[in-house]
Parts: C-alpha cells; sequence; structure tokens
C-alpha cells in the first residue's frame, strides 16, 4: 500500500506528487499539470498519460472523473459528482476541447 501526497508548487500550472512505499525505500515523482480550473472543478493531466488517447482527468471535493477526447468526447468514469456535476463537468470539456488538445499535445509532444 502507498501513501499519496498531493501539494500545490507555487508559481507553476503543476502539481507535484510523491508517493512513498510503506518501507520508503522507493518513490516516484508524478508532475501533473492543470489545464483548467473552473467552478471549483479542475482538469488536470498525469505526466504518465501521454500513451493514452487525448483524455482530461477532473477533481472537485471527493469527485473524481477522467473523460475522452480522443476518439470522440465521452467519460470514461465520473465517481462522485451529481448529475448536475456531471454535466458541468462535460459542457466544460465540450467548450474547451480544443484548448485542452492543444495543451495536451504540447505537454506530450
Amino acid at each position: 500500500m502507498c501513501r499519496t501526497f498531493d501539494k500545490p508548487v507555487q508559481n507553476h500550472d503543476f502539481m507535484k506528487i510523491q508517493t512513498f512505499s510503506l518501507s520508503r525505500t522507493n518513490f516516484l515523482t508524478l508532475f501533473v499539470p492543470t489545464v483548467l480550473l473552473i467552478n471549483g472543478f479542475r482538469f488536470f493531466f498525469f505526466s504518465a498519460d501521454g500513451t493514452e488517447p487525448i483524455h482530461v482527468h477532473v477533481k472537485k471535493g471527493d469527485g473524481d472523473g477522467k473523460v475522452w477526447l480522443e476518439p470522440h468526447l465521452s467519460p470514461a468514469y465520473l465517481v462522485g459528482f451529481s448529475s448536475q456535476e456531471e454535466k458541468k463537468i462535460m459542457e466544460i470539456v465540450t467548450e474547451n476541447k480544443e484548448l485542452i488538445i492543444a495543451k495536451w499535445n504540447e505537454y506530450f509532444s
């Protein structure tokens, strides 16, 4: 089992997460670029996501989700969100699809 520490980094558009094993001998540092922050929803990528089709993760409170942008716009999963929040997430992603794709290509190129 691993513990995850999630702390914003000042003056950057990404967050740094360090995951330590229980033995604390191995750790992995991932960069998590935030693409959008709208109405409390944080839309972001994981640095290891580049081998998958274009998508964006979303987090707000206890809610967690993933939305595919390619091959077509569709939720992979949306857990812990109300139906109104799910609708809002899909509206935000639809309205910002081109920006998200551009940020994906910029980050993973």
